[in-house]
This record gives structure tokens, sequence and C-alpha cells, in this order.
């Protein structure tokens, strides 16, 4: 890991302003480079980092298909899946927008789908079973896309999904063990598993704009 980190940040320095002035990059071209930069921490040094803690022991070649799991009984967890799912599409948006000039919705949709898909998919390969591929994951994933692009296609119209605490009183605890889960997974998921749900809350929150006027 340590590794990875050091070549990004030569490849950052490389490309930062000093030199970038030396072989005259235009505009875009740096913006294609920082641009580039983002997906490459997200799709290369985010799952090198995930793979250590999340699936340690790696994947075998298998259908994931025929792993499915729904052992997760919380629909908080799809809710959770929708609203990250709505964040992730907008970041990719605003990227493929700002860097690349791609306004149109649909590639940036593409990209946060088969990210989220992915993510199923390497659960129902991994080694020991710990996990499978959840249909109903993947139901709150497309509920978190297709919420952003009403969004998207409709300006007038607002249908927000956002994660929020509701037991206040646990949440400061939970908070000071998060760090557990990047240190030691499993101590986390034994304490945590189940109550991380019942502190968590996902809203689904409607507006409407009539004559200038907001309803809720």
């Amino acid at each position: 890991m340590k590794r990875v980190f050091y070549i990004l940040l030569l490849i950052i320095f490389a490309f930062s302003n000093g030199y970038s002035y030396h072989i005259n990059l235009t505009q875009q071209q740096k913006n294609y480079v920082i641009g580039t930069l983002f997906l490459t921490v997200e799709y290369i040094t985010v799952p090198l980092y995930m793979k250590h803690i999340w699936w340690e022991d790696g994947w075998e070649l298998k259908n994931p298909f025929s792993n499915i799991d729904e052992r997760e009984p919380y629909h908080v967890d799809e809710s959770w899946h929708a609203a990250m799912n709505g964040a992730m599409q907008e970041i990719h948006y605003l990227i493929l927008k700002k860097y690349f000039n791609i306004e149109n919705p649909f590639p940036s949709m593409a990209l946060t789908s088969f990210t989220w898909f992915m993510v199923e998919v390497l659960d129902a390969i991994e080694v020991n079973d710990r996990w499978g591929f959840s249909l109903n994951d993947e139901y709150g994933n497309l509920l978190g896309i297709l919420t952003w692009y009403l969004r998207f296609k409709y300006p007038k119209f607002r249908v927000y999904i956002r994660g929020g605490i509701r037991k206040w009183s646990n949440a400061i605890d939970y908070v000071e063990y998060a760090p557990n889960y990047f240190l030691n997974h499993t101590a986390y998921d034994a304490r945590y598993a189940a109550e991380k749900y019942a502190i968590s809350k996902v809203e689904y929150i409607y507006i409407n704009f009539i004559n200038n006027t907001i309803l809720v």
C-alpha cells in the first residue's frame, strides 16, 4: 500500500503547476489529468485498500449469481445503498462534467451502477463466503440512481434520500469506535454489526415546487 501511495504522490508532483508549465499542457489537458487522478484513486487505490480490510483472503473464480445472500434483514441497509449510490453518482457526474466535458448523465450513471454492481460481485466470489450477492442491495442501488436522475431530469421536482443519526446517545461512542473499522474489522463487526443500523437512519424526502412554494 505504501508503494502505491508513493507512486501516486510522484504522479501528482509530476503534473503540478511548475512541471506542467515546462511541458506546456493546455487547460483541457490539465483537466483530463486531474480527472484521471480522481478516478485512479477511486478505482485503484481505494479497491486495493478495501481488499486489505474487507476481502483480505481474496476471491475465487465462480458464478457470483450462484451465491445469492440476503442474510442481512435490515431494510435500512438497502436504504443506505440508495443514499450512498446517489451521493456517488453526484460526484461522478461532477467529475465527468468538470474535467472531461461530459454533460450527458448516462456515462456517469453507468459508471456508478457498475461500481456498486462490482461490490456485490466481489462479495459473492470472496473465498470464505462471508458475504454474497444481495439482490436487495442492488434494488437499493437502482433506487439511488433513479432518484438522482429524477432530480436531474426535472429540476423543479425534488426527491432526496439522505442519511443521518437516529440515536444520538450512542452516536458519539460509535464515532469514537469507527477507526476500528479500518484497524480491526472483525472487532468492529462483532460490536456494531447490527447496532449501526439502530443508531443510523435514512430519510426519504419529497419536495415539490408549486407557485414558488415548497411543499414537503
